[in-house]
This record gives structure tokens, C-alpha cells and sequence, in this order.
């Protein structure tokens, strides 16, 4: 009997790049956007997962269309995956708001380095082999809404779903070891003005993947003078993550120029934190509008 699941990557600070989670979201900010995310998690453990990621995604056709690419390397054990991804998304526009619904075609690489195993008993094939390689195509789709101080999305990634491929004897290769199991993402916040310099974001996350519970984050974000970030994420999985993030803009306004940078520090709520240890997570982005649209709060969703 075997079981496996592969995870798509996850990110602490998701909040500030939603297109990591749905295809919908590319052009959605009405400028051109980069981010970069580093992610080392559970850092006492030797091998422990970490990923990397660039996305960069924009509006075309008047802003009607989005389009936009991922990258993500990711490193576990023994095990390496490279991941591109190509979206685009329609936009229209619905009184203040606008709805996009998006589509993503992606491939991922998966390299097994089994040689940098020790073995139980010397010879054993397994860990003397060449690398192995697979490659496998999937695809995504998603919806999303949002205006000036709301949103709402979901989508599906992995819909080409392949999570029970294991051989009559149970045994698997490294074919099976790469099933890729649909994933589901509902994400939701809204903005709220307390006063001239300081606005609150409530926000939560919803996923499911097959072989695994659903897991919400709920978070609140705190943010003065439309600058600094500072924030709290609490985690069905029993954890915590607290972040803070910085935005240089520019000239001052909300639709110019900005490069932010943020980090994040999880920890589990269990006695797993003793021998897992903490993730931390950096991030870096910038965005400029090409057109200069006069949007309110084109950073916050």
C-alpha cells in the first residue's frame, strides 16, 4: 500500500501576490506587477522543503485582458520540481468593480536524486541510478472579483488530476510518486478605513487537496499611512505566521510607481515545533502603471 500527495507551494504573505492561487487574478491590479518569494520551511529539518518563485503578470487590450507567468523551483529531500506556468484572464467590468475569470497552462519537471541517498545496504540500485525525470503538463481556472475594498475569488489548479496510479502490488515509480492532485482555493477580504493613516484587512484563505484536510488561514492585516504592513495569520494546521511588509511608492500616490518587501515568521502551536523548527519567508515586488490609472488602492487586493 502506498500513499502520496504533491502540494502545490505555499506562501505566507499569498495576500500580496494572489496570482500565486488563481489564474483570474493576472492584470487585475491594472499595472505590471513582478514578485519574487523565497520560502524555507521547517529549518531544522536537514532537507527540509523550500521554494523559490517569480511571477509576473499585467494587463493588455485596454486592460480587458491579463496575462501572465510563474516560475517556482521546489526542493525537498531528494526530490526537485520545476514549474512554469502560463495564464490569462478576461476581465469585465461590473459597476465598481470588475470579474475576471482566468485559465492557466502549466508543466512541471520533477528530478529524483536518489543517489545522494545513503543506502541501507551498499549496492542497492535504487540510490546508485541516474537521476530520473518526468515531466507533466496540467492546467487551472479561476474567477475573480474585486473593487476598491473587497474581493473574492476561487479557482481549481491540477484539474488534470492523477492521484491513484499505484501499481497491482502496490508498489510505485517515480511516474506515481509525481500525482498531481487537483487543488481548491476560495480566498476572500475587504478593506477597512479606520482612520486617515490607518486602514485594517481581514482576509482568509479556504484550500482542499485531495489525501489531505481543508485548511483556512484567517488573517488580519494592520496598515499605517498606506505604507507599512504589519500582520497575523492563524492556521487550521495548528500554526501562526507574523508578518510585516514595507511599500517605497515613489511620488506618493497610490497608482505610482512602488517596490515592496516583506517577511514572515511561522511557527506551529504543538509540541512538532520542537523538532521541526520555524519557516521564514522574504519577499520582494514591484510594481509600475504604464498608463497611470487613477485606481484607489490598486496594492491592496
Amino acid at each position: 500500500m502506498a500513499a502520496f500527495a504533491q502540494s502545490l507551494p505555499a506562501f505566507e504573505q499569498y495576500h500580496f501576490n494572489q496570482f500565486v492561487l488563481n489564474p483570474a487574478y493576472a492584470g487585475s491590479k491594472n499595472t505590471f506587477e513582478t514578485n519574487f518569494f523565497l520560502h524555507r520551511q521547517d529549518v531544522k529539518i536537514d532537507g527540509g522543503p523550500s521554494t523559490e518563485s517569480f511571477t509576473f503578470h499585467a494587463p493588455v487590450a485596454n486592460q480587458k485582458l491579463g496575462i501572465g507567468f510563474k516560475f517556482y523551483h521546489d526542493q525537498i529531500g531528494v526530490t526537485e520540481k520545476i514549474s512554469f506556468g502560463f495564464d490569462a484572464a478576461y476581465k469585465m467590468y461590473l459597476g465598481e468593480g470588475a470579474l475576471s475569470a482566468g485559465l492557466e497552462l502549466s508543466m512541471s519537471n520533477y528530478q529524483f536524486n536518489y543517489s545522494t541517498l545513503d543506502a541501507f545496504e551498499t549496492g542497492d540500485p535504487t540510490f546508485t541510478g541516474e537521476p530520473v525525470n518526468v515531466i507533466t503538463p496540467n492546467a487551472g481556472i479561476g474567477v475573480y472579483y474585486n473593487n476598491d475594498i473587497f474581493y473574492l475569488g476561487a479557482s481549481v489548479i491540477n484539474i488534470a488530476e492523477d492521484k491513484d496510479n499505484t501499481g497491482e502490488d502496490g508498489s510505485s515509480s517515480a511516474l506515481e510518486i509525481t500525482e498531481q492532485t487537483r487543488h481548491y482555493f476560495i480566498h476572500s477580504g475587504v478593506l477597512i478605513k479606520a482612520t486617515d493613516n490607518l486602514s485594517l484587512k481581514p482576509h482568509a484563505l479556504m484550500k482542499y487537496a485531495y489525501g489531505g484536510p481543508m485548511q483556512m488561514d484567517l488573517n488580519m492585516d494592520l496598515i499605517f499611512y498606506n505604507t507599512f504592513w504589519t500582520g497575523v495569520a492563524i492556521k487550521t494546521n495548528k500554526s501562526m505566521s507574523l508578518m510585516a511588509q514595507y511599500v517605497l511608492d515613489y511620488d506618493k500616490t497610490l497608482s505610482a510607481n512602488e517596490f515592496s518587501f516583506g517577511y514572515a515568521y511561522n511557527f506551529l502551536l504543538d509540541d512538532r515545533q520542537t523538532y521541526f523548527g520555524p519557516t521564514h519567508e522574504i519577499f520582494f515586488a514591484y510594481r509600475f502603471d504604464k498608463h497611470n490609472t487613477k485606481i484607489r488602492s490598486p496594492r491592496f487586493f
